[in-house]
């Protein structure tokens, strides 16, 4: 299919995926009778009436060249009897025929007549078959426009149902075909009148959400895009500024950002913002989201100060032209809020966070899905601080008020769950976190179908909770599962699916299983760097699991190889006090340790200490695993008396802040006893 073609049916797809999620979020009446998926039967419908689309085209392309072969053959014949009337009026006028002459004369006059009525016959004949093929085009036109302008927009419906009970569509390499398909009909098959009477219910409200969700069965797609091909170019509009056109091509960079593909989302950005401020000026709304949305593609790249840069102006120029109440404004303080705390910027993050917060209650109300949003991510930050008892209050808050406004089913709902489970799992409450997960994981098979990227999500999430809990058979099992479902959903690229690859390294490599486990973290680095690009954070966190596991298989010149590359690496690119940075440092001090090179090892530990105490704040459990990690290098050169010491205040700070029974606390202590020779 052509870049053109591709282009405009992933804007249309991701333009109706936007108001299928209005409605769903807007309570539109569902058929809970729908199936969950989009079945084949449909696309084959969706081809069998493009196909008759193409039909009426080519009947019209068959009526004109018969009108222009009648016409010819009509000026033809006319020319032909001009020519013979003015020579016999010659001859007759003339009188000077001889009489062996005449005989010819009158046999070619008599073979004229008969040409000139040949001619006329083709001509009648032409005509009527053009007049037939007309008849039979409008016939065709006619059951077109009576027959299916209802029964496309019951179909509209129909998938607006099963898409609205799994909460959007998503955009994978089949790109939802049976929704693209449906929005392109109505683009290119309805009649003018029909078209703006649907654009008007579909532009009737303002889109309020993106959530790339939901999937398609594969079915046989060749013919599908070559009917497509046929059509759009035939149909495709030149409006290349149109606000529609803009839309359309942030819809498909969301898609190109939501498959990995991010070069391609950022260039697309990059257009439609540039387009955007030259023909809606740069305080249009959609210029603002466009300037949005770029920053969002340059987060997901790690392009993390560029990122921020772009959401200051954002949030600036929205205070300024939407005020500070609008809900966009409210928007962009959060994804403000998003990149700081991607950075580090931790203290930054939560103030923003809390802002968002407080002004969602007070203007949209306590239950309205911004505002729950908000809560969770509020606690999001309080959980990535290290402030666990007040991350579950808010997720625990969240949950309730997301099971009683939306109701238990719906994916934000889910999505709750998910989140307190990961609390209560940080906070060491494993048997909770299992028993909250395994609940997600069951209810988001039945609702939103096995190969829903949250139900991937789901299982993974339940396979790192038996992880911990060290039941490892069973979470390696997930995994695997969770591996070839994405691959196969998702495909091998996508980074959900190089997420699945690198889990279950980690798994195999926590049962010992370390030949399997590098084999998978090198598959993973490899792909990263080329799907990712080598300075993306995703790959570098690649090259430190690697270079664990190197280290763990007592390969530790390649591990310090690894393990130095990263940390140059993050911190030019994250910056010195990332959190990812400090946790660089950590690792190499750890493999400088059991290179016996034990004085580098606690020069680094004690950075990585005073690093975290200043970023995180003393009782954060990164902060708490610095000191421990420090009393063990002491311990090892010897340093007994400063190891207890930094041991004993590590387990107190450890039972007061993650409790007693926490694995870690229980690691400290062990620990400590060891160092004390009990």
């Amino acid at each position: 299919m052509s870049a053109d073609a591709t282009l405009l049916l992933e804007g249309l797809a991701q333009e109706y995926r936007q108001k299928v999620v209005e409605m769903a979020m807007r309570r539109v009446a569902l058929d809970k009778d729908a199936s969950s998926q989009i079945q084949a039967s449909d696309l084959r419908e969706a081809a069998a009436r493009l196909r008759l689309n193409r039909d009426i085209e080519d009947l019209r392309e068959k009526r004109f060249g018969r009108h222009t072969y009648f016409l010819l053959v009509t000026v033809i014949a006319a020319a032909g009897t001009a020519a013979i009337l003015g020579l016999f009026a010659n001859l007759v006028t003339d009188k000077m025929l001889e009489d062996a002459d005449r005989w010819a004369f009158s046999l070619g006059f008599a073979l004229a007549l008969v040409s000139f009525a040949a001619a006329s016959l083709s001509g009648v004949l032409a005509r009527s078959s053009a007049l037939a093929a007309k008849r039979a085009t409008k016939s065709a036109e006619g059951a077109l426009n009576e027959a299916t302008f209802l029964a496309r927009w019951r179909e509209f419906e129909r998938l607006i149902r099963r898409v609205a009970e799994r909460a959007g569509m998503p955009t994978d390499s089949r790109r939802s075909l049976g929704m693209v398909l449906g929005l392109y009909e109505v683009e290119v098959a309805l009649t003018r009148k029909e078209k703006d009477e649907i654009r008007k219910l579909l532009h009737s409200r303002n889109t309020i959400a993106h959530s790339p969700t939901g999937y398609v069965d594969s079915v046989e797609l060749g013919e599908l895009f070559d009917l497509l091909d046929y059509h759009l170019l035939k149909a495709r509009r030149h409006l290349s500024d149109h606000p529609d056109t803009l839309a359309s091509r942030s819809n498909l960079a969301a898609a190109y950002r939501a498959m990995g593909r991010l070069d391609e989302a950022v260039t697309l950005y990059q257009q439609t913002l540039a387009d955007s401020e030259r023909t809606l000026g740069s305080d249009h709304p959609d210029t603002l989201a466009s300037r949005s949305n770029l920053a969002a593609a340059y987060r997901a790249m790690g392009r993390l100060d560029e990122a921020v840069t772009l959401y200051q102006q954002t949030l600036a120029d929205s205070e300024r032209t939407l005020g500070s109440d609008h809900p966009d404004t409210l928007a962009s303080r959060s994804n403000l809020a998003a990149a700081y705390r991607a950075m580090g910027r931790l203290d930054e993050a939560v103030t923003l966070y809390q802002q968002t917060l407080a002004d969602s209650e007070r203007t949209l109300g306590s239950d309205h899905p911004d505002t729950l949003a908000s809560r969770s991510n509020l606690a999001a930050a309080y959980r990535a601080m290290g402030r666990l008892d007040e991350a579950v209050t808010l997720y625990q808050q969240t949950l309730a008020d997301s099971e009683r406004t939306l109701g238990s089913d719906h994916p934000d709902t889910l999505a709750s769950r998910s989140n307190l489970a990961a609390a209560y799992r940080a906070m060491g409450r494993l048997d909770e976190a299992v028993t909250l997960y395994q609940q997600t994981l069951a209810d988001s098979e039945r609702t939103l179908g096995s190969d829903h990227p949250d139900t991937l999500a789901s299982r993974s999430n339940l396979a790192a909770a038996y992880r911990a809990m060290g039941r490892l058979d069973e979470a390696v099992t997930l995994y695997q599962q969770t591996l070839a479902d994405s691959e196969r959903t998702l495909g091998s690229d996508h980074p959900d699916t190089l997420a699945s690859r690198s889990n279950l390294a980690a798994a195999y490599r926590a049962m010992g299983r370390l030949d399997e486990a590098v084999t998978l973290y090198e598959q993973t680095l490899a792909d990263r760097v080329r799907v990712l690009g080598w300075q993306h954070p995703g790959a570098l966190v690649s090259r430190s699991n690697l270079a664990a596991a190197y280290r763990a298989m007592g390969r530790l010149d390649e591990a310090v190889t690894l393990y130095e590359q990263t940390l140059a690496d993050s911190e030019r690119i994250l910056g010195s006090d990332h959190p990812d940075t400090l946790a660089s440092r950590s690792n190499l001090a750890a493999a400088y340790r059991a290179m016996g090179r034990v004085a580098e090892a606690v020069t680094l530990y004690e950075q990585t200490l005073a690093d975290s105490e200043r970023i995180l704040g003393p009782d954060h459990p990164d902060t708490l695993a610095s000191r421990s990690n420090l009393a063990g290098a002491y311990g090892a050169m010897g340093r007994v008396a400063e190891a207890v010491t930094l041991y004993e205040q590590t387990l107190a700070d450890s039972e007061r802040i993650l409790g007693p029974d926490h694995p870690a606390t229980s690691m400290i202590r062990t620990d400590l006893e060891t160092s004390r020779g009990e």
